[in-house]
Protein backbone atom coordinates (compact mmCIF):
# COMPACT_ATOMS: atom_id res chain seq x y z
CA UNK A 1 0.00 0.00 0.00
CA UNK A 2 1.45 3.37 -1.00
CA UNK A 3 1.71 6.17 1.57
CA UNK A 4 -0.89 8.96 1.40
CA UNK A 5 -0.02 11.86 -0.89
CA UNK A 6 0.31 15.21 0.91
CA UNK A 7 1.03 17.30 -2.18
CA UNK A 8 1.31 16.99 -5.92
CA UNK A 9 4.87 16.08 -6.91
CA UNK A 10 6.76 19.32 -7.70
CA UNK A 11 8.62 17.38 -10.38
CA UNK A 12 5.43 17.26 -12.46
CA UNK A 13 5.52 21.07 -12.75
CA UNK A 14 9.19 20.96 -13.68
CA UNK A 15 8.37 18.67 -16.59
CA UNK A 16 5.64 21.04 -17.79
CA UNK A 17 7.97 24.05 -17.73
CA UNK A 18 10.73 22.19 -19.53
CA UNK A 19 8.27 21.66 -22.40
CA UNK A 20 6.93 25.23 -22.44
CA UNK A 21 7.71 28.53 -20.68
CA UNK A 22 3.94 29.09 -20.32
CA UNK A 23 2.22 25.67 -20.11
CA UNK A 24 -1.16 27.09 -18.97
CA UNK A 25 -1.13 30.05 -21.37
CA UNK A 26 -1.05 32.64 -18.55
CA UNK A 27 0.08 35.39 -20.92
CA UNK A 28 -2.57 34.76 -23.59
CA UNK A 29 -5.55 33.17 -21.83
CA UNK A 30 -8.62 35.42 -21.53
CA UNK A 31 -9.57 33.52 -18.36
CA UNK A 32 -6.18 34.13 -16.74
CA UNK A 33 -5.97 37.81 -17.73
CA UNK A 34 -9.50 38.51 -16.51
CA UNK A 35 -8.84 36.66 -13.25
CA UNK A 36 -5.65 38.67 -12.69
CA UNK A 37 -7.46 41.96 -13.25
CA UNK A 38 -10.26 41.00 -10.84
CA UNK A 39 -7.70 39.90 -8.26
CA UNK A 40 -5.93 43.25 -8.44
CA UNK A 41 -9.22 45.14 -8.36
CA UNK A 42 -10.24 43.34 -5.16
CA UNK A 43 -7.05 44.15 -3.28
CA UNK A 44 -8.16 46.39 -0.41
CA UNK A 45 -5.12 48.67 -0.64
CA UNK A 46 -3.54 50.42 -3.60
CA UNK A 47 -0.01 49.59 -2.42
CA UNK A 48 1.85 47.22 -0.12
CA UNK A 49 5.25 47.28 1.50
CA UNK A 50 6.06 43.55 1.34
CA UNK A 51 4.17 40.89 -0.61
CA UNK A 52 4.65 37.14 -0.79
CA UNK A 53 3.44 35.06 -3.73
CA UNK A 54 4.16 31.34 -3.37
CA UNK A 55 4.02 29.19 -6.50
CA UNK A 56 4.48 32.23 -8.72
CA UNK A 57 5.10 30.17 -11.88
CA UNK A 58 6.78 32.20 -14.63
CA UNK A 59 5.74 35.53 -13.10
CA UNK A 60 2.69 36.76 -15.01
CA UNK A 61 0.69 37.67 -11.90
CA UNK A 62 3.94 38.65 -10.16
CA UNK A 63 4.57 41.35 -12.76
CA UNK A 64 1.22 42.95 -11.90
CA UNK A 65 1.74 42.60 -8.15
CA UNK A 66 5.22 44.12 -8.41
CA UNK A 67 3.62 47.38 -9.59
CA UNK A 68 1.72 47.56 -6.29
CA UNK A 69 4.44 46.34 -3.90
CA UNK A 70 7.64 47.93 -2.67
CA UNK A 71 9.07 44.42 -2.36
CA UNK A 72 7.68 41.19 -3.80
CA UNK A 73 9.05 37.81 -2.70
CA UNK A 74 8.11 34.81 -4.84
CA UNK A 75 8.85 31.13 -4.42
CA UNK A 76 8.42 28.64 -7.23
CA UNK A 77 8.78 24.86 -7.01
CA UNK A 78 9.86 24.42 -10.63
CA UNK A 79 13.48 25.42 -11.03
CA UNK A 80 12.90 26.05 -14.74
CA UNK A 81 9.93 28.37 -14.07
CA UNK A 82 11.95 30.17 -11.36
CA UNK A 83 14.75 30.68 -13.88
CA UNK A 84 12.26 32.15 -16.40
CA UNK A 85 10.94 34.49 -13.69
CA UNK A 86 14.45 35.54 -12.57
CA UNK A 87 15.27 36.48 -16.14
CA UNK A 88 11.99 38.33 -16.49
CA UNK A 89 12.63 40.39 -13.32
CA UNK A 90 16.38 40.84 -13.79
CA UNK A 91 15.96 44.62 -13.97
CA UNK A 92 13.27 44.80 -11.24
CA UNK A 93 15.11 45.30 -7.94
CA UNK A 94 11.88 45.03 -5.93
CA UNK A 95 11.26 41.40 -7.00
CA UNK A 96 13.05 38.55 -5.21
CA UNK A 97 12.47 35.25 -7.07
CA UNK A 98 13.35 32.15 -5.05
CA UNK A 99 13.29 28.48 -5.88
CA UNK A 100 11.78 26.26 -3.20
CA UNK A 101 8.88 24.11 -2.08
CA UNK A 102 6.26 25.32 0.37
CA UNK A 103 5.59 24.87 3.19
CA UNK A 104 9.15 23.56 3.71
CA UNK A 105 10.90 26.65 2.30
CA UNK A 106 8.51 29.23 3.75
CA UNK A 107 10.28 32.60 4.20
CA UNK A 108 10.82 33.78 7.76
CA UNK A 109 9.84 37.38 6.91
CA UNK A 110 6.54 39.09 7.68
CA UNK A 111 4.32 40.43 4.90
CA UNK A 112 1.57 42.95 4.30
CA UNK A 113 0.02 40.83 1.54
CA UNK A 114 0.13 37.12 0.73
CA UNK A 115 -1.43 35.92 -2.54
CA UNK A 116 -2.38 32.26 -2.92
CA UNK A 117 -3.34 31.98 -6.58
CA UNK A 118 -4.26 28.62 -8.11
CA UNK A 119 -2.21 26.84 -5.45
CA UNK A 120 -4.19 25.35 -2.58
CA UNK A 121 -5.65 22.34 -4.36
CA UNK A 122 -2.22 20.84 -4.99
CA UNK A 123 -2.02 19.95 -1.27
CA UNK A 124 -4.01 17.65 0.98
CA UNK A 125 -6.13 19.09 3.78
CA UNK A 126 -3.51 18.86 6.55
CA UNK A 127 -0.69 20.35 4.47
CA UNK A 128 -2.93 23.17 3.27
CA UNK A 129 -3.90 23.81 6.90
CA UNK A 130 -0.17 24.11 7.68
CA UNK A 131 0.21 26.61 4.81
CA UNK A 132 -2.77 28.63 6.07
CA UNK A 133 -1.22 28.68 9.55
CA UNK A 134 2.09 29.88 8.06
CA UNK A 135 0.18 32.66 6.28
CA UNK A 136 -1.44 33.62 9.57
CA UNK A 137 1.96 33.78 11.29
CA UNK A 138 3.56 35.75 8.44
CA UNK A 139 0.94 38.47 8.04
CA UNK A 140 1.11 41.75 9.91
CA UNK A 141 -2.08 43.02 11.51
CA UNK A 142 -4.08 45.29 9.24
CA UNK A 143 -2.98 43.44 6.14
CA UNK A 144 -4.27 40.88 3.71
CA UNK A 145 -4.43 37.27 2.56
CA UNK A 146 -5.81 36.95 -0.99
CA UNK A 147 -6.87 33.55 -2.35
CA UNK A 148 -7.89 32.79 -5.94
CA UNK A 149 -8.85 29.29 -7.11
CA UNK A 150 -10.38 27.62 -10.13
CA UNK A 151 -13.60 25.70 -9.42
CA UNK A 152 -13.21 22.98 -12.03
CA UNK A 153 -11.92 19.45 -11.57
CA UNK A 154 -8.48 18.15 -12.49
CA UNK A 155 -6.85 14.77 -11.97
CA UNK A 156 -3.83 16.41 -10.35
CA UNK A 157 -5.84 18.35 -7.74
CA UNK A 158 -6.03 16.84 -4.27
CA UNK A 159 -8.78 19.26 -3.21
CA UNK A 160 -11.52 21.21 -4.97
CA UNK A 161 -11.27 25.02 -4.99
CA UNK A 162 -14.22 25.27 -2.59
CA UNK A 163 -12.48 22.92 -0.15
CA UNK A 164 -9.37 25.12 -0.30
CA UNK A 165 -11.36 28.16 0.75
CA UNK A 166 -13.05 26.23 3.57
CA UNK A 167 -9.61 25.37 4.97
CA UNK A 168 -8.58 29.04 4.77
CA UNK A 169 -11.82 30.04 6.52
CA UNK A 170 -11.01 27.60 9.34
CA UNK A 171 -7.92 29.71 10.10
CA UNK A 172 -8.96 33.22 9.03
CA UNK A 173 -12.73 33.17 9.56
CA UNK A 174 -15.32 34.74 7.27
CA UNK A 175 -13.71 36.54 4.29
CA UNK A 176 -13.67 40.33 4.28
CA UNK A 177 -14.37 40.38 0.54
CA UNK A 178 -15.58 37.70 -1.84
CA UNK A 179 -16.29 37.24 -5.54
CA UNK A 180 -17.46 34.06 -7.23
CA UNK A 181 -18.50 32.93 -10.67
CA UNK A 182 -18.88 29.53 -12.28
CA UNK A 183 -15.17 29.05 -13.02
CA UNK A 184 -13.32 30.60 -10.06
CA UNK A 185 -13.59 32.33 -6.71
CA UNK A 186 -11.59 35.16 -5.18
CA UNK A 187 -11.62 35.95 -1.48
CA UNK A 188 -9.54 38.07 0.82
CA UNK A 189 -9.15 38.36 4.54
CA UNK A 190 -8.17 41.77 5.91
CA UNK A 191 -6.64 41.37 9.34
CA UNK A 192 -7.84 43.78 12.02
CA UNK A 193 -5.39 46.19 13.59
CA UNK A 194 -4.40 45.35 17.17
Amino acid sequence: MSPPVSRVDPGSFELLYRDSPDPWGFATSWYEQRKYQLTLKMLPSSSYRRCFEPAAANGDLSALLAERCEQLVTIEGSQTAATFARERFRSAPNVDVRWGIIPDDWPEDTFDLIVLSELGYYFDHSTLLEIATRCDQSLRFGNCLMAVHWLGHSDDHLLHGDEVHRVLESVFGIPTGSYREHSFRIEYWQRSEQ
